[in-house]
């Protein structure tokens, strides 16, 4: 009618309809609402591989056109400092500054390997963190899981010192380290600009036309002067170190039945060895050495009751890793389950297929633990904890770490370090 009502062919009378103006307004509210949709997300885009293998020799020319060293070149020039220094000590200084420069191609290829690793891990510590970044926390928890199982054993001290972080907190953990971050960050972009800077117009960085000791103390000043908030960068630093502390302190606790076995095999095993084995050594030692035959006895026991121990604790926390990590890993495949591949199920697939799996009412998650359980833990100890190539140079640095935890847990003392 006139009066903008009009009836629906099966709606009941005087049901007031909207008229084509007023549609158009509502269609507009619904454009708007479209308009304020979330973003589809970006692609992920992993960082480029940087040049490792590139020529030592290189000229480095930075954008203004100052040169600067390659690494080749400030290996060489630390090294003839060092000679010239060493040459001013008389007939011995001149023979180490000889040994010195005959060093220098080893030491060039030594360096040049670091640096290589270096840029390398860097990489590819930057692409896991892209893929923690934009994976699903369920896959994340999924590899986890699988990396306990396999390697559990063989990084248990790496492993017992997360859980040790994690309980301890980590957001404050991770505000510490953001914070060190952050000035670090602030002292590499002055460095940068300060690298390419040629005062004197030589046309080769200042950086690199001083003597090392000149350059660290130049760059220490540089450092202080970028520090915005050193009263804050010193208690981010103080509550890492406390942390860490706190966390070997734990990890002591925690395996300290390792280190009772080790000093008890040590003590059981010195008096039949030494028997065995003094007069031996003594006589190889000869006359003038042989007072050390002991302590080389001592040493060696005491190391290798370590080795011994550990062994063993590697077995039992196999056994530990593998059962927890299966059952995240069957945990995390029926949380995938639901929240990926269920959706994604073609119209065909079977009914029973369609269902969403409940954990707390199925055995599946617990099925499929113990499989990866038993897998994981028979593979460990079949190779007796040995990880296997690749994944021993992908893991070279938590492998560093590892060592170091079982050195500190086994020999450190807490107390011994100075407070920050």
């Amino acid at each position: 009618s006139g009066f903008g009502y009009r009836t629906h062919p099966k709606a009941a009378p005087y049901v007031r309809m909207p008229d084509k103006e007023e549609t158009s307004g509502f269609s507009r509210l619904k454009d708007e609402v479209d308009s304020e949709a979330p973003a589809p997300k970006k692609p992920v885009q992993f960082p480029s591989l940087p040049n490792l293998f590139s020529q030592s020799g290189d000229v480095r020319l930075t954008e203004s056109g100052v040169r600067r060293l390659s690494q080749s070149e400030r290996v060489s020039k630390m090294i003839d400092q060092a000679a010239a220094t060493a040459e001013q000590g008389g007939e011995k200084g001149a023979q180490a500054a000889g040994c010195l420069r005959a060093s220098k191609p080893c030491a060039k290829f030594f360096w040049r390997g670091i640096v290589v690793v270096t840029k390398l891990y860097v990489y590819l510590f930057r692409v896991l963190l892209v893929l923690y970044d934009r994976a699903p926390k369920q896959l994340i928890k999924l590899i986890f899981g699988v990396a306990l199982c396999f390697f559990g054993g063989a990084y248990c001290a790496t492993f017992a010192a997360y859980e040790a972080f994690r309980k301890m907190g980590f957001e404050r953990f991770y505000e510490d380290v953001d914070i060190v971050r952050q000035q670090l960050l602030k002292v590499k972009a002055a460095s940068d600009k300060d690298d390419v800077i040629d005062a004197d117009g030589s046309g080769i960085a200042d950086v690199d036309e001083i003597t090392a000791a000149e350059l660290l103390k130049h760059k220490t000043s540089l450092a202080m002067k970028a520090i915005d908030q050193p009263d804050v960068l010193q208690r981010a630093v103080g509550n890492l170190w406390a942390a860490w502390l706190a966390v070997l302190a734990t990890l002591k606790l925690q395996f300290a039945a390792t280190v009772a076995l080790a000093l008890g095999l040590a003590e059981m095993a010195k008096v039949p060895f030494a028997s065995l084995v003094l007069p031996v050594l003594s006589a190889a030692l000869g006359a003038e050495l042989k007072h050390w035959a002991s302590t080389f006895i001592d040493v060696f026991v005491n190391i290798l009751a370590v080795i011994v121990a550990w062994q063993l604790q590697m077995l039992v926390s196999a056994f530990y890793s593998a059962l927890r990590g299966g059952r995240m890993i069957g945990q995390a495949v029926i949380h995938l389950w639901n929240d990926v591949a269920l959706p994604r199920l073609p119209a065909a697939a079977p009914d029973f297929l369609k269902r969403e799996v409940d954990v707390d009412e199925t055995y599946a998650d617990e099925i499929v633990g113990f499989f990866f359980f038993g897998v994981g833990f028979t593979t460990q100890v079949m190779s007796w904890f040995g990880v296997p190539f690749p994944f021993n140079i992908l893991l070279l640095p938590v492998t560093i770490v590892e060592w170091v935890l079982r050195y500190q847990i086994t020999f450190a003392a807490p107390s011994n370090y100075p407070p920050m």
